[in-house]
Formats: C-alpha cells, sequence, structure tokens
C-alpha cells in the first residue's frame, strides 16, 4: 500500500497511471446515436437532489445511451425518482484503485463507446477521474478543474452554483445532439 504526502501527489499518480495523453477534438461536440455519455453523480443525497431535473429532462432530450456513475446508497433515490438513464452503480469500499469492483467497472467502461464524461461530483475523487480518461472519452468535463487536466480536459465555470452548472450542461447537451 502506497500512501501519499498530499492531494497533489496523489493525482500525479492517477495521472500517471492513466497517461497525460489527450487526443485533439473539435468543440462543440457532436453525438451520434451509437455513442454514449458518461455522468459521475455526487455521492451525497442533497447534491443529486438538486441534479434530478436536469437528468429527467435529459432522458426526454437523449437520443443515445446516457450512463450514470452512482454510489450505491443512492440507488433508492433514483429509482423513487424515476430517473431512467441506464445506471452503474458502485460501493464506496469497492470503488477504490486495484480493488475488483473498480477494475471491473473499468472494464466494462472500456468496452462502450463512450465519447464524453460529465463529473458533477462535489468532492475530488481521483480514481473517478482516472476512469473518465480511461474509458477513451474524448470529452471529458468538470467544473472549476483547470488543475485536473489531463484527466478531464474541458473545464466549465460554474460560480460554484447547481442552478448555473444544469443551465451548462443542458445547453452542451442539448447542442451536441441536434
Amino acid at each position: 500500500m502506497k500512501k501519499f504526502a498530499s492531494k497533489e501527489s496523489l493525482l500525479r499518480w492517477f495521472i500517471k497511471q492513466a497517461g497525460d495523453f489527450s487526443v485533439a477534438f473539435e468543440y462543440p461536440m457532436k453525438l451520434s446515436e451509437k455513442q454514449t455519455v458518461l455522468f459521475l453523480l455526487p455521492e451525497d443525497t442533497e447534491s443529486v437532489n438538486a441534479y434530478l431535473p436536469f437528468l429527467q429532462k435529459l432522458y426526454r432530450i437523449q437520443k443515445h445511451g446516457v450512463l450514470l456513475l452512482v454510489n450505491s446508497k443512492l440507488e433508492n433515490l433514483l429509482q423513487t425518482n424515476q430517473i431512467k438513464q441506464e445506471v452503474l452503480y458502485y460501493s464506496t469500499l469497492g470503488c477504490r484503485y486495484g480493488e475488483q469492483e473498480f477494475q471491473k467497472i473499468e472494464e466494462v467502461l472500456k468496452a462502450r463507446q463512450i465519447t464524453a464524461t460529465f463529473d458533477l461530483q462535489d468532492q475530488t475523487l481521483f480514481q473517478m477521474l482516472y476512469l473518465c480518461k480511461t474509458c477513451g472519452a474524448t470529452y471529458r468535463f468538470g467544473f472549476d478543474c483547470e488543475s485536473l487536466y489531463p484527466l478531464l480536459n474541458l473545464s466549465l465555470v460554474s460560480e460554484g452554483e447547481v442552478s448555473k452548472r444544469i443551465e451548462a450542461l443542458t445547453a452542451i447537451f442539448e447542442g451536441a445532439v441536434k
């Protein structure tokens, strides 16, 4: 087991594991029906509740695959609110780098044609950002995340407000599927 002296050294280690190469891309992005978009949802109920209207709207405008990566403790919340996207659940302990559950999630994501990832998490979980990079997504969006390159390669300004994040996400997604 390796110990890290700081978050920066942990970030550098994940970047080394994922590789620092990023392919060139055109923006704004365009999505086809064969491509999948991955959303990393926050791990707390309050934050996910704030995104529920967006997730419900997202289902109505989607023309292709949307996959949500969600902590299993939020399963009842998503089912109660009838979130209809495909969901891949993980446990807190199992989704650590090197764990069997983590490796299975990484394999599932690599097998999909994931074009874009959107990190909606408030807490930076480097192992999740590692998954964004290694799944092969060309567009890896985050909010106020310049320091997380190359794990994320597009930083959106949110001013810390979920409503601003939802506006930005809606505009990006609606423009990508036209």
